[in-house]
Parts: structure tokens; sequence; C-alpha cells
């Protein structure tokens, strides 16, 4: 490309126009001849030709920009400034042609969920064992009850908008091609196996597991899945951003995604880091309570790590602030005080999915993370 400066986005707005059943038609409409329109190829030198012929053959004088279907948009020009500034009011006329057509705005309304006899959170703990075992290693599940999650979770046509696919094929990597919906582990890994026995290339040498790494639960909400905090904090946040292009496209004419095949693909090519971390971290996955953290500081420096994620009570307020990164989790609860202990336990039980560890030496507290420690998945696997 003839222009020094390049901008480079996934942009939510620009995804929901283009990922419709007649995505190139509304991307025409949107941007008219300010960008050029390349068909999606597999990320690599196959794209990198495809971008070159289309620019080469479509650009004009006009042309400032580039739409990759089900990946993303370029903006170009002779400065950072100018570029950045051309991506700003590309994104600008998609969300605009997606208000145009009343596709903008998602309602945040829905209706109540059923209520369940197994709502408690012990069941979420149990979720979190059933995920780690078809994975065939302990990760780590966080809860979002947000109102976006709800009311995506809700929606009555969600058996069929969740399950058609990603909006690119790299989200794959951290959130499976399609959720989980509701807490049917099984069937869940059967439906991903076949879909892996179907699509998968003879030559691959790895192939992802079966577990899911989103859930969508109508009590719930978002539950997202990770070999770390961090990665399940990943998994969400890029479903936050599927969740409203997926509601988008399906209020401008129907959401569309890739083929199965093109998903796997991208799977296969980019996943892979829960092994090596799983073979940098020891604990990659597992979930330990450290009681008078304050005074075992070292000991929540070694499992940090060692990969664990860590839930540091002390009736010292500083436990909180003790280690910024989102593997660590600082509560402060009174030993003897029965209702913030309780608070804690399902503090920790939203942000990381269970008990594997246990480190105290107070029987309250003890006898109170029994049943957590019944649901580890590192005790069934041991």
């Amino acid at each position: 490309m003839p222009f020094k400066w390049v901008e480079h986005t996934h942009a939510d707005a620009v995804l929901a126009v283009a990922n419709t059943d007649h995505g190139e038609r509304h991307i025409q409409e949107t941007f008219g001849d300010t960008v050029v329109i390349v068909p999606y190829r597999h990320s690599g030198f196959e794209l990198a030709k495809a971008c070159h012929d289309v620019f080469s053959h479509e650009a004009t004088a006009k042309t400032i920009g580039m739409v990759l279907m089900h990946h993303g948009i370029f903006a170009f020009g002779t400065s950072a400034h100018e570029s950045y500034e051309r991506m700003i009011a590309l994104v600008t006329r998609a969300e605009d042609y997606l208000k145009s057509r009343n596709a903008w705005d998602i309602p945040l309304r829905f209706p109540p969920a059923q209520t369940s006899s197994d709502q408690d959170l012990l069941a979420l703990a149990a979720l979190r064992r059933d995920i780690s075992l078809a994975a065939g290693f302990p990760l780590v599940i966080t809860l979002s009850s947000d109102l976006m999650s709800l009311a995506y979770a809700r929606r009555p046509d969600l058996e069929s908008l969740s399950q058609r696919g990603p909006a690119t094929p790299q989200h794959a990597v951290f959130t499976k091609r399609v959720p989980m919906l509701g807490r049917d582990v099984a069937a869940f890994t059967s439906a991903y196996r076949r879909y892996l026995s179907e699509n998968a290339p003879k030559e691959a040498e790895r192939l992802p597991d079966t577990a899911p790494r989103i859930v969508l639960d109508p009590e719930w909400g978002l539950i997202s899945v990770g070999i770390t905090a961090f990665y399940a904090d990943a998994a969400a946040e890029i479903y936050r951003h599927s969740m409203k292009i997926q509601s988008r496209a399906e209020a401008l004419e129907a959401y569309a995604s890739l083929p199965p095949r093109e998903v796997l693909a991208a799977e296969i090519e980019y996943g892979g880091f829960e092994l090596t971390m799983r073979n940098q971290c020891e604990l990659a996955g597992q979930i330990v309570l450290v009681d008078r953290a304050l005074s075992n500081q070292s000991k929540v420096a070694e499992l940090l790590a060692k990969g664990a994620a860590v839930i540091g009570l002390d009736d010292d307020p500083a436990v909180k602030s003790l280690h910024p990164q989102p593997e660590y989790l600082g509560l402060c609860c009174e030993p003897d005080n029965p209702a913030q202990m309780e608070a804690a336990l399902e503090q920790s039980l939203r942000r990381f999915g269970g008990i594997d560890q246990l480190i105290t030496d107070n029987p309250t507290l003890a006898a109170a993370c029994e049943p957590l420690l019944e649901l580890s998945p590192v005790r069934k696997t041991a």
C-alpha cells in the first residue's frame, strides 16, 4: 500500500455491519468507495496476497480504508494523525449506519429466569469441576452477572444466535467456536467432539480440548473459563464484544459467521498457549486460599509465581492491595465472623470458581471450605 501509516481494529460496529447474510452489500452502502472489500482469507500469505490484489485493482483516490470480511478494518494515511482520524471516521460511519436502521441500541430488558434448586454457588464450583475434567486439567472460571450478560443469556433466540460461530475466527482461540448454553457439560463436549471430527484436517497434530470457555446461563449470566484468571477475563472481554456484534447484526439483518472449518483452522493455528502455560507453571488453573495472607506473603508470592490463582484472607484491609495481578484476590475478613467469612467465600467463588487447596489453622474456615474442596477437580484427578 502506498501509505506510511496504517491503523487496524476489529471494531464492533464494522463487524456488526459485515457479519450479516448480505454483509458486502451493507459494507458498500455504509462506506461507498472510501474502502475496498477483501473476502475472508486465513491469516498469512494468502490474506496478504488477497489484500494486495484487491487494493491494486479497486482502490481509487477516494480510498482511505479496507474492510476484511469476518476480520476487521484498516485505515491508512500519510501521517499517524491522518490514519487515526480516518479510522475514527470510518467506524463512526458504521455506527451511524446501524443507528439509521434501528440496529444500534441493545435492549437490556429481559424475562425473569426460572428458579432452580441448585442456584447456590456450590453449583458454580461443581460446574468448574465438570469443565476442568472435560478439559483434562484444572481451569479458573469467572462469573459476570451484569445486565448485558443476563439480557443476552435470556434472549428467546439464544439457541440460534449464539451457536452460529464467532465474530472473527481468532476469537475461538479464547472462547471456543460457540458457548455452552446452560450447565450440561457432557452434551457440550459431545457436540464439540463431533465438530472436531467433522472439520479437522487429517494432518492436524494437535486439536483443542472439548471443554467450553464461555457459558451462558439464564440464572447466572456469563461464565468465562481460562487457564488463569487473566485468560478467563480475556475470554469474557472478547465475548462481551461478541454479544454486541451478534445483537446488532441480528437487528440489522441476520448475524452470520464463517463455516466451522474456517473457525477450527484458526483454533488449531493460534491455540496451544494453555499447554505452554501448563508446562511452565505447575499450578496453572489451580486455586489456593491463604488465610492470614499478610503473615504469609512469601507463600502467596510463591503460589502466584507457580501460576495459581490465590485468595488472600486477612483482617487487615491491606490484604486487598497485596498483589495487582488478576490471579490475586485479597479479601478483608475477621476470623471469628461467620457472615464475613461466608461473604468472602462467595466473592472467591464468583471470581475464581472454587478452591483446590486451603492454607489455614482456623477450624471454622476449614469447615466452611470443605464442601468446596470436595468439588475440586484436582482432588478428582489426583
